[in-house]
């Protein structure tokens, strides 16, 4: 879509978000512009919050982007915020349409500065997900800290709770990656295509391969 007309079209829906989210004067500034194919649901003071030192119009864009070779064009997203849930910005984000955002109760999402993400995203958060800083992101990526159902043991006390996922600073996550609950992966790290991770990875410049992830390299870096 032309990106003037797929401006025009965002116009109401950002209006919507902004003014449901922030006070009058940082609402006015339309920091969050949000693509009509977004479907909204349960947004409200204290859903969104920017914890940034300057606030800039459009500096968050959701599903103003088709993503690669064009897969998330005419694609619906949708961006659900449960009760007391929380997604924090600390900088710009951009992320592709065709994305699924489930904010359970008392979720907390945090996305560092210059966080992005390609089509097809999904992330389920009941616990805490939290970005760093230049995070990319590649097509039909998952970040999911819980299981969705319970599982009990015998005495029926439940044995699967939610673990929260980390991810450092600048760390390139390919397509296709799945990021499981207990994931933590450190700083400069980059994850190969198709890769699960499910454990936590302590070492920095690290590439990350496999179904669970395993360390290959060590002491490599990445850029955009």
């Amino acid at each position: 879509m032309n990106k003037i007309f797929a401006l025009l079209f965002a116009i109401p829906k950002s209006l919507y978000v902004n003014f449901k989210c922030f006070d009058l004067r940082t609402a006015c500034r339309l920091p969050i512009i949000v693509s009509h194919r977004v479907r909204v649901k349960g947004i409200k003071k204290g859903a969104i919050v920017l914890n940034v030192t300057e606030i800039k119009t459009g500096m968050i864009r959701f599903g103003m982007s088709d993503g690669a070779y064009g897969k998330g064009r005419n694609a619906k997203s949708d961006l659900v915020c449960s009760q007391n849930s929380r997604i924090t910005f600390k900088g710009t984000a951009h992320v592709a349409n065709s994305f699924a955002i489930n904010m359970c109760s008392n979720g907390e999402l945090v996305l560092g500065n210059n966080f992005s993400s390609n089509y097809d995203l999904t992330i389920s958060c009941s616990n805490h997900i939290e970005f760093g800083d230049d995070c990319l992101l590649g097509w039909h990526c998952t970040f999911i800290d819980g299981d969705g159902h319970p599982v009990f043991d015998e005495a029926g006390n439940t044995i699967n709770g939610g673990r929260e996922i980390i991810v450092g600073n600048h760390v390139w996550i390919a397509a296709e990656v799945a990021c499981l609950k207990g994931a933590r992966i450190a700083d400069d790290c980059v994850i190969s295509f198709g890769s699960i991770v499910s454990k936590e990875f302590k070492e920095k410049n690290c590439m990350l391969v496999g179904t669970p992830a395993k360390k290959i390299k060590e002491k490599i870096n990445w850029k955009h």
